[in-house]
């Protein structure tokens, strides 16, 4: 595992309401998040190279999401 900040840079989202009647509505929502990585010191590094030998092990790590949501509400 690497100790690094949020990966996600590039997020994008859309939402939209429908009023069915006066006291029911139906919420739709979607968010992306790009692709991103990070390349940084592995937190393994010094566990796994010989001794004396300064570490050199990198990891990389990417992340995208999607997010899809639905809501129904209605007034009492």
């Amino acid at each position: 595992n690497m100790i690094a900040p949020g990966v996600v840079q590039n997020q994008y989202s859309a939402g939209t309401t429908y009023r069915i009647d006066r006291d029911s509505e139906v919420t739709g929502s979607f968010m992306f998040a790009a692709n991103n990585s990070v390349t940084g010191p592995s937190f393994f590094g010094p566990f796994i190279t010989p001794p004396g030998v300064t570490p050199t092990v990198t990891e990389t790590i990417s992340m995208k999401q999607y997010l899809l949501g639905l809501a129904y509400s209605r007034k009492f």
